[in-house]
């Protein structure tokens, strides 16, 4: 049976739905609106600047230094140095998952051997500081050892992909790209 149609319901009918197309549309933004994920700027695990710390590896430290960029899709990568007990130069690859950072480091052993240093490590809201387990493979057996690193202080705490570049000097009388009309910017 068809319900019968009561013309004065109408003028409460449009008011109701005057009211939900606003609601409707509010809703459907803002779900539509995406967080920044890895990789994208304000993502808060990002990785850039340089850090140091250390790899500890059977109780033995080696100090490191790396300088990370977090690029697309959120890979990371940059160049990894090892200056104490010995000289070891390597790249840094890996991704970021949300608080996760998967990374691979390759580097040429002082015996002549290529090595990896392999792990999953947590990244502080902010990425100012990044830590985990590691497995590390080069000339002999492999050993399992932790990664800890903490940006320096003199990078800024930004979750960005972009970096500035440092600012050059003006010559005399010469205004530097990186300044307003200051004067002691000249």
């Amino acid at each position: 049976m068809p319900i019968p149609f009561d013309a004065r319901m109408q003028p409460r009918v449009r008011t109701l739905v005057g009211a939900l197309i606003p609601l409707v549309v509010v809703t459907a933004l803002s779900g539509c609106a995406t967080r920044p994920g890895p990789g994208d700027a304000g993502y808060a695990f990002n990785l850039s600047g340089d850090y140091y710390g250390r790899v500890h590896l059977e109780g033995e430290p080696f100090d490191a230094t790396v300088s990370l960029a977090t690029g697309r899709r959120g890979a990371v990568s940059g160049p990894f140095k090892v200056s104490v007990p010995v000289l070891i130069v390597g790249q840094v690859e890996g991704v970021i998952v949300d608080e996760l950072f998967r990374v691979r480091i390759t580097y040429v052993s002082p015996g002549g051997c290529d090595g990896v240093i392999e792990g999953i490590l947590t990244v502080e809201q902010g990425g100012g500081t990044v830590e985990g387990p590691v497995s590390i493979r080069d000339c002999g057996e492999p050993a399992s050892g932790r990664l800890a690193l903490r940006r320096a202080s003199s990078d800024r705490q930004e979750s960005t992909t972009e970096r500035r570049a440092p600012a050059t000097p003006a010559t005399p009388g010469e205004r530097r790209s990186d300044c307003s009309d200051d004067a002691s910017c000249r």
